[in-house]
């Protein structure tokens, strides 16, 4: 076996994947949902914390399923189909449907199931660590 070079991994990695999400039929919807760059998938995941990046801003993680879903949701050639002045609306969506999209997309980006919840558990620890001793 020849071990594959930087080269080639730029080159295999560089196109998003676009996959069909499932699970939409009552609602007569077809979507596809596009994967993430490392940098954005970073992005978001820092998008939770407050500016100081040492605990979770509450107001922020409110919005984050509603947020992946409209930075993923596109179309069969992975155009967007909603822009960040749609976030609220999704989040007025039915919630199954929202789940249903956003547990995909989940996958397809490479969150693994707890992360955030991970991330919330974390910043207090973080928060902690990073606050003066009494």
């Amino acid at each position: 076996m020849t071990a594959s070079t930087a080269t080639d991994f730029f080159a295999k990695t560089a196109e998003r994947r676009i996959a069909p999400i499932n699970g939409l039929e009552q609602w007569g919807l077809t979507f596809c949902m596009r994967s993430m760059t490392a940098r954005e998938k970073d992005e978001f995941e820092a998008s939770v914390l407050n500016d100081d990046l040492t605990k979770v801003d509450d107001e922020r993680l409110k919005t984050a399923k509603a947020r992946l879903v409209v930075e993923c949701v596109c179309d069969d050639k992975g155009t967007l189909l909603f822009g960040t002045k749609d976030v609220e609306r999704v989040r007025d969506s039915d919630s199954k449907a929202l789940e249903i999209i956003h547990s995909q997309i989940d996958s397809h980006v490479g969150f693994n199931r707890g992360d955030l919840e991970k991330l919330v558990k974390n910043s207090g620890a973080v928060r902690a660590a990073s606050s003066p001793s009494s």
